[in-house]
């Protein structure tokens, strides 16, 4: 389906009348503001650490196999949904609070391979490591384009991950033919800068 940049962004595939309710939060309503909805910053990726070589308080990436993913309910009824991620050195647990536990459930299971990226912290009550909200990729066989590359992080709001985020962008990107040019062609070419639909 072939948009324009004034289209709704309901419209954009995979977004429909509630994701677009969360988006207008951010002020995206329009396939342009998706397409100029910018980064704040980029997560490194390239550098693929063991968990026994974990750093505290630092941003990093792990490969691993998920042994476990399960709900439970802590204090003042908040659910808290914990997903234990093993490779060869150890044992992760990334964990999310408050939730829907019924859309991580069914996109993590025992048995897959994954990629996770967060902020690592001691675990509460024993000397494992936590990713609180961890962004994971789940990932096939050998396959890398979860890694070795540089992640953009975009502003989100309540109900929108990083990955749906970059999903939404890519398939309006996809979906847009062409973006009208803000810079001369002759200029482009002569300063050596990227065309706009390219940025």
């Amino acid at each position: 389906m072939t948009l324009r940049l004034d289209s709704e962004v309901q419209f954009i595939k995979g977004v429909g009348p509630h994701r677009a309710a969360l988006l207008a939060r951010l002020g995206v309503r329009t396939v342009h503001d998706v397409l100029f909805h910018f980064p704040v910053r980029y997560q490194d990726r390239r550098n693929v650490r063991r968990i026994a070589d974990l750093a505290e308080g630092e941003v990093q990436t792990v490969r691993g196999v998920i042994l476990s993913a399960t709900e439970s309910r802590i204090r003042y009824g908040r659910r808290l949904f914990n997903v234990v991620i093993k490779d060869d050195s150890g044992f992760l647990r990334a964990v999310w609070f408050n939730v829907r536990s019924d859309y991580l459930s069914k996109k993590f299971a025992p048995g897959m391979n994954v990629v996770a990226t967060g902020r690592v912290q001691a675990g509460r009550g024993d000397k494992s490591l936590e990713m609180m909200h961890p962004d994971v990729v789940v990932v096939e066989g050998e396959e890398n384009d979860a890694t070795g590359g540089v992640a953009p992080v975009y502003p989100l709001t309540d109900g929108i991950n990083q990955t749906t985020m970059r999903k939404i962008i890519a398939v309006a990107l996809q979906s847009t033919p062409k973006i009208p040019e803000n810079l001369p062609g002759a200029l482009l070419e002569k300063l050596r800068l990227p065309s706009r639909a390219s940025r």
